[in-house]
């Protein structure tokens, strides 16, 4: 789970999260692993952020490097 500290456009902000390198880690650790069957991005919510946020292009740079490992 990423820190609402760094991701403000979810449903349901927690400050006790992750933020993107440490999330990154533990992604790359997961997906390198033959036994994980898929993933999913859940609560979260661009319609709370700014108009100019990337938010959404962060996360899918975040998952591609976590899976490209």
């Amino acid at each position: 789970m990423l820190s609402s500290d760094v991701i403000a456009a979810v449903d349901y902000p927690d400050p006790r999260g992750l933020n993107y390198a440490q999330l990154t880690e533990v992604l790359t650790m997961a997906f390198a692993s033959p036994k994980v069957l898929g993933a999913s991005v859940v609560i979260l919510n661009p319609t709370q952020a700014q108009p100019d946020d990337q938010l959404a292009h962060y996360i899918v740079d975040m998952l591609t490097k976590a899976m490209q490992h």
